[in-house]
Protein backbone atom coordinates (compact mmCIF):
# COMPACT_ATOMS: atom_id res chain seq x y z
CA UNK A 1 0.00 0.00 0.00
CA UNK A 2 2.95 2.86 0.59
CA UNK A 3 6.29 2.47 -1.11
CA UNK A 4 9.56 2.92 -0.12
CA UNK A 5 10.22 7.02 -0.98
CA UNK A 6 6.56 7.92 -0.54
CA UNK A 7 6.19 11.15 1.40
CA UNK A 8 3.43 11.47 3.44
CA UNK A 9 1.99 15.09 5.73
CA UNK A 10 0.79 14.50 8.94
CA UNK A 11 -2.20 16.64 10.93
CA UNK A 12 1.03 18.22 12.65
CA UNK A 13 2.38 19.75 8.90
CA UNK A 14 5.58 17.39 9.36
CA UNK A 15 6.43 15.07 6.33
CA UNK A 16 7.20 11.64 6.51
CA UNK A 17 9.42 9.77 3.96
CA UNK A 18 8.81 5.92 4.15
CA UNK A 19 12.08 3.75 3.98
CA UNK A 20 11.10 0.27 4.28
CA UNK A 21 8.63 -2.18 6.18
CA UNK A 22 9.47 -3.88 9.18
CA UNK A 23 6.84 -6.44 9.80
CA UNK A 24 3.22 -7.31 8.03
CA UNK A 25 0.73 -8.81 10.51
CA UNK A 26 -3.08 -10.05 9.78
CA UNK A 27 -4.72 -6.61 10.52
CA UNK A 28 -1.54 -4.10 9.81
CA UNK A 29 1.57 -2.95 8.53
CA UNK A 30 4.39 -1.56 10.80
CA UNK A 31 6.54 0.83 8.75
CA UNK A 32 9.93 2.73 9.37
CA UNK A 33 10.10 6.42 7.89
CA UNK A 34 12.11 9.36 8.85
CA UNK A 35 10.64 12.70 9.77
CA UNK A 36 11.12 16.11 7.87
CA UNK A 37 12.54 16.71 11.92
CA UNK A 38 15.38 14.49 11.17
CA UNK A 39 14.40 11.43 13.73
CA UNK A 40 12.81 7.86 12.75
CA UNK A 41 9.43 7.19 13.53
CA UNK A 42 7.25 4.11 13.07
CA UNK A 43 3.92 4.22 10.44
CA UNK A 44 1.26 1.93 11.13
CA UNK A 45 -1.27 1.29 8.49
CA UNK A 46 -4.42 -1.01 8.16
CA UNK A 47 -3.45 -4.04 5.72
CA UNK A 48 -5.92 -3.41 2.60
CA UNK A 49 -5.94 -6.64 1.13
CA UNK A 50 -9.84 -6.88 -0.07
CA UNK A 51 -10.42 -9.20 2.68
CA UNK A 52 -12.58 -7.38 5.53
CA UNK A 53 -10.75 -4.01 4.30
CA UNK A 54 -13.90 -1.83 6.17
CA UNK A 55 -13.02 -3.68 9.57
CA UNK A 56 -9.06 -3.15 9.23
CA UNK A 57 -9.76 0.47 8.97
CA UNK A 58 -12.87 0.76 12.14
CA UNK A 59 -9.57 -0.98 14.20
CA UNK A 60 -6.96 1.49 13.01
CA UNK A 61 -8.92 4.46 13.71
CA UNK A 62 -9.80 2.88 17.24
CA UNK A 63 -6.36 2.26 17.76
CA UNK A 64 -5.25 6.10 16.85
CA UNK A 65 -8.18 7.25 19.20
CA UNK A 66 -6.22 5.21 21.87
CA UNK A 67 -2.88 6.19 21.64
CA UNK A 68 -3.45 9.77 20.84
CA UNK A 69 -4.84 10.06 24.43
CA UNK A 70 -2.29 8.44 26.21
CA UNK A 71 1.15 9.83 27.77
CA UNK A 72 3.05 7.87 30.09
CA UNK A 73 6.57 7.15 29.79
CA UNK A 74 6.36 3.59 29.43
CA UNK A 75 3.85 3.74 27.10
CA UNK A 76 5.08 3.85 23.17
CA UNK A 77 4.58 7.84 21.98
CA UNK A 78 1.82 8.36 19.54
CA UNK A 79 3.72 11.50 17.60
CA UNK A 80 1.35 12.23 14.50
CA UNK A 81 -1.70 10.87 12.03
CA UNK A 82 -1.89 11.18 8.43
CA UNK A 83 -4.98 10.79 6.65
CA UNK A 84 -4.45 8.48 3.80
CA UNK A 85 -6.76 7.62 0.75
CA UNK A 86 -6.13 4.39 -0.84
CA UNK A 87 -8.43 3.68 -4.19
CA UNK A 88 -11.42 5.81 -2.31
CA UNK A 89 -10.73 4.18 1.31
CA UNK A 90 -9.70 6.95 3.74
CA UNK A 91 -7.79 5.91 7.05
CA UNK A 92 -5.43 6.97 9.39
CA UNK A 93 -1.46 6.05 9.38
CA UNK A 94 -0.43 6.21 12.93
CA UNK A 95 2.98 7.60 13.54
CA UNK A 96 4.48 6.74 16.99
CA UNK A 97 7.43 6.82 18.59
CA UNK A 98 10.40 4.57 17.09
CA UNK A 99 12.42 2.43 19.84
CA UNK A 100 15.57 0.83 18.84
CA UNK A 101 16.16 -1.39 21.22
CA UNK A 102 15.67 -5.49 22.38
CA UNK A 103 12.38 -7.36 22.85
CA UNK A 104 12.42 -8.77 26.49
CA UNK A 105 11.32 -11.96 24.35
CA UNK A 106 14.56 -12.19 22.95
CA UNK A 107 16.63 -10.98 26.05
CA UNK A 108 15.48 -13.53 28.23
CA UNK A 109 14.58 -16.57 26.03
CA UNK A 110 16.35 -19.75 28.19
CA UNK A 111 17.81 -17.04 30.11
CA UNK A 112 15.84 -16.12 33.80
CA UNK A 113 16.43 -12.80 34.92
CA UNK A 114 17.80 -11.88 38.38
CA UNK A 115 15.68 -10.31 41.01
CA UNK A 116 16.82 -6.68 40.71
CA UNK A 117 17.04 -7.27 37.20
CA UNK A 118 13.49 -8.34 36.70
CA UNK A 119 12.02 -5.66 39.08
CA UNK A 120 13.92 -2.99 36.99
CA UNK A 121 11.15 -4.23 34.40
CA UNK A 122 8.08 -5.37 35.37
CA UNK A 123 7.62 -2.50 38.01
CA UNK A 124 7.71 0.41 35.22
CA UNK A 125 5.42 -2.00 33.28
CA UNK A 126 3.13 -2.51 36.37
CA UNK A 127 2.80 1.48 36.75
CA UNK A 128 1.63 2.00 32.54
CA UNK A 129 -0.37 -0.65 33.05
CA UNK A 130 -2.15 0.89 36.01
CA UNK A 131 -2.13 4.09 33.86
CA UNK A 132 -4.23 2.37 31.52
CA UNK A 133 -6.41 0.97 33.79
CA UNK A 134 -7.10 3.95 35.48
CA UNK A 135 -8.28 5.09 31.99
CA UNK A 136 -10.56 2.39 31.54
CA UNK A 137 -8.63 0.62 29.09
CA UNK A 138 -7.00 -3.12 29.03
CA UNK A 139 -4.55 -4.10 26.79
CA UNK A 140 -5.52 -7.92 26.02
CA UNK A 141 -1.74 -8.53 24.75
CA UNK A 142 0.51 -8.41 27.10
CA UNK A 143 3.92 -10.48 26.70
CA UNK A 144 7.70 -10.24 26.13
CA UNK A 145 7.34 -9.61 22.51
CA UNK A 146 5.06 -6.25 23.01
CA UNK A 147 7.98 -5.00 25.52
CA UNK A 148 10.78 -3.33 23.86
CA UNK A 149 13.92 -1.30 26.22
CA UNK A 150 14.50 1.80 25.22
CA UNK A 151 18.05 1.89 27.22
CA UNK A 152 16.98 0.66 30.58
CA UNK A 153 13.35 1.67 29.97
CA UNK A 154 10.70 -0.50 29.54
CA UNK A 155 8.16 0.63 26.69
CA UNK A 156 4.41 -0.99 26.08
CA UNK A 157 3.61 -1.40 22.59
CA UNK A 158 0.78 -2.74 20.22
CA UNK A 159 -2.96 -1.64 21.13
CA UNK A 160 -4.15 -3.91 18.74
CA UNK A 161 -6.05 -6.18 20.84
CA UNK A 162 -6.86 -3.01 23.40
CA UNK A 163 -10.80 -2.35 24.68
CA UNK A 164 -12.63 0.14 25.95
CA UNK A 165 -15.97 -0.32 26.52
CA UNK A 166 -17.61 -1.48 23.20
CA UNK A 167 -14.28 -0.09 21.81
CA UNK A 168 -11.69 -2.33 20.55
CA UNK A 169 -8.90 -2.36 18.18
CA UNK A 170 -8.60 -5.71 17.25
CA UNK A 171 -10.83 -8.77 16.73
CA UNK A 172 -7.96 -11.06 17.94
CA UNK A 173 -8.66 -11.51 21.52
CA UNK A 174 -5.25 -12.30 22.86
CA UNK A 175 -2.12 -14.51 22.57
CA UNK A 176 -2.50 -18.34 23.55
CA UNK A 177 -0.21 -18.74 26.50
CA UNK A 178 -0.28 -15.31 27.50
CA UNK A 179 -3.87 -14.46 27.37
CA UNK A 180 -6.64 -15.01 30.17
CA UNK A 181 -8.26 -18.03 29.65
CA UNK A 182 -12.10 -15.82 30.03
CA UNK A 183 -10.20 -13.99 26.58
CA UNK A 184 -9.80 -17.29 24.98
CA UNK A 185 -13.06 -19.08 25.64
CA UNK A 186 -15.45 -15.49 24.84
CA UNK A 187 -15.96 -14.58 28.39
CA UNK A 188 -16.31 -10.75 30.06
CA UNK A 189 -12.87 -9.39 29.49
CA UNK A 190 -11.33 -7.16 32.37
CA UNK A 191 -8.64 -5.54 33.95
CA UNK A 192 -7.97 -9.05 35.87
CA UNK A 193 -7.81 -10.26 32.27
CA UNK A 194 -4.46 -8.50 32.37
CA UNK A 195 -3.83 -9.65 35.79
CA UNK A 196 -3.33 -12.67 33.94
CA UNK A 197 -1.22 -12.12 31.39
CA UNK A 198 1.58 -10.11 33.99
CA UNK A 199 1.66 -13.44 35.24
CA UNK A 200 2.35 -14.87 32.30
CA UNK A 201 5.55 -12.30 31.58
CA UNK A 202 7.09 -12.91 35.28
CA UNK A 203 6.97 -16.62 35.02
CA UNK A 204 8.99 -15.82 31.18
CA UNK A 205 11.51 -13.58 32.73
CA UNK A 206 12.02 -15.54 35.90
CA UNK A 207 12.18 -19.25 34.25
CA UNK A 208 12.98 -18.19 30.34
CA UNK A 209 10.16 -20.32 29.54
CA UNK A 210 7.20 -19.91 27.94
CA UNK A 211 4.54 -20.73 30.31
CA UNK A 212 2.38 -22.60 27.41
CA UNK A 213 4.54 -25.66 28.07
CA UNK A 214 3.19 -25.46 31.57
CA UNK A 215 -0.82 -24.86 31.48
CA UNK A 216 -3.22 -27.36 31.13
CA UNK A 217 -5.48 -26.10 28.23
CA UNK A 218 -8.07 -24.33 30.73
CA UNK A 219 -5.15 -21.80 31.41
CA UNK A 220 -4.31 -23.99 34.63
CA UNK A 221 -0.53 -23.68 36.01
CA UNK A 222 0.76 -27.22 36.02
CA UNK A 223 4.57 -26.55 38.27
CA UNK A 224 5.46 -24.25 40.70
CA UNK A 225 7.56 -21.99 39.05
CA UNK A 226 10.31 -21.98 42.05
CA UNK A 227 10.96 -26.12 40.37
CA UNK A 228 12.02 -24.47 37.35
CA UNK A 229 14.55 -21.96 38.86
CA UNK A 230 15.54 -22.36 42.76
CA UNK A 231 17.24 -19.17 42.32
CA UNK A 232 13.11 -17.48 42.24
CA UNK A 233 12.23 -15.29 45.10
CA UNK A 234 9.66 -16.81 46.62
CA UNK A 235 7.50 -13.61 46.58
CA UNK A 236 7.72 -13.91 42.84
CA UNK A 237 6.69 -17.48 42.41
CA UNK A 238 3.63 -16.66 44.80
CA UNK A 239 2.89 -13.45 42.50
CA UNK A 240 2.94 -15.59 39.52
CA UNK A 241 0.95 -18.19 40.81
CA UNK A 242 -1.96 -15.56 41.86
CA UNK A 243 -1.58 -14.14 38.64
CA UNK A 244 -2.13 -17.48 36.76
CA UNK A 245 -5.32 -18.20 38.85
CA UNK A 246 -7.97 -19.13 36.51
CA UNK A 247 -10.46 -17.33 38.10
CA UNK A 248 -10.49 -13.64 37.76
CA UNK A 249 -11.52 -12.73 41.01
CA UNK A 250 -9.24 -15.21 42.73
CA UNK A 251 -5.95 -13.46 40.97
CA UNK A 252 -4.60 -9.82 42.25
CA UNK A 253 -7.59 -7.33 42.07
CA UNK A 254 -5.55 -4.15 40.92
CA UNK A 255 -2.16 -4.24 39.42
CA UNK A 256 -0.94 -1.68 42.29
CA UNK A 257 -1.35 -4.60 44.98
CA UNK A 258 1.03 -6.55 42.51
CA UNK A 259 3.49 -3.61 42.68
CA UNK A 260 3.29 -3.55 46.72
CA UNK A 261 3.64 -7.05 46.87
CA UNK A 262 6.73 -7.22 44.89
CA UNK A 263 8.00 -3.69 46.54
CA UNK A 264 7.15 -4.63 50.13
CA UNK A 265 6.44 -8.19 50.18
CA UNK A 266 3.75 -7.35 53.07
CA UNK A 267 0.22 -8.42 51.78
CA UNK A 268 -0.52 -10.96 49.48
CA UNK A 269 -4.09 -10.25 49.34
CA UNK A 270 -4.22 -6.60 48.95
CA UNK A 271 -4.49 -3.88 51.23
CA UNK A 272 -9.03 -4.63 51.57
CA UNK A 273 -9.09 -8.14 51.84
CA UNK A 274 -12.01 -9.18 53.86
CA UNK A 275 -13.25 -6.18 53.15
CA UNK A 276 -16.74 -5.54 50.32
CA UNK A 277 -15.46 -3.16 47.88
CA UNK A 278 -15.46 -2.87 44.02
CA UNK A 279 -12.82 -3.08 41.16
CA UNK A 280 -13.56 -0.41 39.04
CA UNK A 281 -11.03 1.34 36.73
CA UNK A 282 -7.46 -0.01 37.94
CA UNK A 283 -8.62 1.20 41.46
CA UNK A 284 -10.21 -0.94 44.66
CA UNK A 285 -12.82 1.00 46.35
CA UNK A 286 -13.92 0.02 49.83
CA UNK A 287 -17.66 0.00 50.35
CA UNK A 288 -17.40 1.78 53.24
CA UNK A 289 -21.16 3.37 53.50
CA UNK A 290 -24.80 2.03 52.78
CA UNK A 291 -25.16 3.17 49.00
CA UNK A 292 -23.19 4.52 46.35
CA UNK A 293 -24.31 5.73 42.57
CA UNK A 294 -22.14 4.75 39.74
CA UNK A 295 -22.46 6.31 36.31
CA UNK A 296 -21.19 7.75 33.40
CA UNK A 297 -19.51 10.95 33.22
CA UNK A 298 -21.68 14.00 32.74
CA UNK A 299 -20.12 14.75 29.29
CA UNK A 300 -20.86 10.83 28.13
CA UNK A 301 -24.92 11.05 29.08
CA UNK A 302 -24.02 10.38 33.05
CA UNK A 303 -26.17 12.49 35.85
CA UNK A 304 -23.06 14.54 37.35
CA UNK A 305 -24.11 13.63 39.89
CA UNK A 306 -22.59 9.97 40.92
CA UNK A 307 -20.35 8.94 44.02
CA UNK A 308 -18.69 7.66 41.39
CA UNK A 309 -18.24 8.45 37.54
CA UNK A 310 -16.44 6.68 34.83
CA UNK A 311 -15.81 7.88 31.12
CA UNK A 312 -14.17 6.59 27.79
CA UNK A 313 -11.32 7.60 26.90
CA UNK A 314 -11.17 9.58 23.25
CA UNK A 315 -13.41 11.43 21.13
CA UNK A 316 -15.07 8.27 20.04
CA UNK A 317 -18.03 7.15 21.82
CA UNK A 318 -20.30 3.95 21.31
CA UNK A 319 -22.94 4.50 23.44
CA UNK A 320 -25.35 7.10 22.46
CA UNK A 321 -24.09 10.32 24.43
CA UNK A 322 -27.40 11.95 24.41
CA UNK A 323 -28.46 14.72 26.96
CA UNK A 324 -27.47 13.86 30.52
CA UNK A 325 -29.54 11.19 32.29
CA UNK A 326 -31.43 10.50 35.36
CA UNK A 327 -29.95 6.80 35.45
CA UNK A 328 -27.63 5.24 37.08
CA UNK A 329 -26.55 2.07 39.09
CA UNK A 330 -27.11 2.08 42.95
CA UNK A 331 -25.00 -0.35 44.63
CA UNK A 332 -26.97 -0.57 48.32
CA UNK A 333 -26.46 -2.20 51.64
CA UNK A 334 -29.38 -4.38 52.72
CA UNK A 335 -28.73 -5.87 56.50
CA UNK A 336 -24.92 -7.94 55.70
CA UNK A 337 -25.27 -8.59 51.84
CA UNK A 338 -24.84 -6.01 49.41
CA UNK A 339 -27.31 -5.26 46.27
CA UNK A 340 -26.80 -3.98 42.68
CA UNK A 341 -30.32 -1.69 41.77
CA UNK A 342 -30.56 -0.33 38.30
CA UNK A 343 -32.37 3.27 38.81
CA UNK A 344 -33.31 4.15 34.97
CA UNK A 345 -30.08 3.67 33.17
CA UNK A 346 -30.79 3.78 29.11
CA UNK A 347 -28.63 0.73 28.65
CA UNK A 348 -29.56 -1.37 31.52
CA UNK A 349 -27.15 -3.21 34.01
CA UNK A 350 -25.88 -6.68 33.66
CA UNK A 351 -24.23 -8.76 36.16
CA UNK A 352 -22.47 -12.04 34.81
CA UNK A 353 -23.83 -14.62 36.57
CA UNK A 354 -23.94 -18.83 35.48
CA UNK A 355 -21.44 -17.64 32.40
CA UNK A 356 -24.06 -15.20 31.19
CA UNK A 357 -24.81 -11.55 31.58
CA UNK A 358 -28.33 -11.11 33.03
CA UNK A 359 -30.09 -7.81 32.84
CA UNK A 360 -31.41 -6.65 36.25
CA UNK A 361 -34.77 -5.20 36.64
CA UNK A 362 -35.30 -1.55 36.77
CA UNK A 363 -35.31 -0.78 40.68
CA UNK A 364 -35.25 -4.45 41.35
CA UNK A 365 -32.58 -5.02 43.98
CA UNK A 366 -30.33 -7.61 42.76
CA UNK A 367 -27.73 -9.56 45.45
CA UNK A 368 -24.26 -9.79 44.70
CA UNK A 369 -21.86 -12.25 45.47
CA UNK A 370 -18.06 -12.82 45.72
CA UNK A 371 -16.74 -12.12 42.53
CA UNK A 372 -19.57 -10.69 40.38
CA UNK A 373 -18.74 -8.80 37.44
CA UNK A 374 -21.30 -5.78 36.96
CA UNK A 375 -21.66 -3.78 33.59
CA UNK A 376 -23.44 -0.72 32.16
CA UNK A 377 -24.87 -2.30 29.25
CA UNK A 378 -24.51 -5.85 27.04
CA UNK A 379 -24.35 -6.31 23.71
CA UNK A 380 -23.96 -10.45 22.41
CA UNK A 381 -21.47 -8.87 19.33
CA UNK A 382 -19.45 -6.47 20.87
CA UNK A 383 -19.62 -7.65 25.09
CA UNK A 384 -20.11 -5.89 28.06
CA UNK A 385 -20.29 -2.78 28.36
CA UNK A 386 -17.55 -1.11 30.72
CA UNK A 387 -17.51 -4.17 33.55
CA UNK A 388 -16.15 -3.92 37.17
CA UNK A 389 -15.97 -6.51 39.81
CA UNK A 390 -17.42 -6.88 43.38
CA UNK A 391 -15.82 -8.44 45.84
CA UNK A 392 -17.04 -9.63 49.03
CA UNK A 393 -14.12 -11.00 50.58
Amino acid sequence: MLRNGEELRGNSGVIYKVQKKLREGGMGVIWLAKSSEGFHVILKSPKLDGENDDIKIEKILIENDFLSNLSHPNIVGYLDTIRHVYYEKRFPIIVMQFIDGDRVKEMYWGNPASEDEAMSIIVPVLNAISYLHSMNIIHRDIKPENILMEDRKPVLIDFGAARSGYKEAELVIGTPGWAAPEQLNGSAPSPQSDIYSIGALIFYMMTGKEPRSYQLDDGRLTVDPLSLNMKMPRKMSEVIKKCLDINPSFRFLTVTEIRDYLIAGENLEGNYSGMPRIIICGEAVPLVTDSYTIARDRTQGGTGLANIEIMEPGPVFYISRGPPSSGYLLLQKIGYEWFAVDVNTGNGVFVFKNSQWARLEKNNPKRLEDGDQICFGYNAVQGPYMPFLYKKY
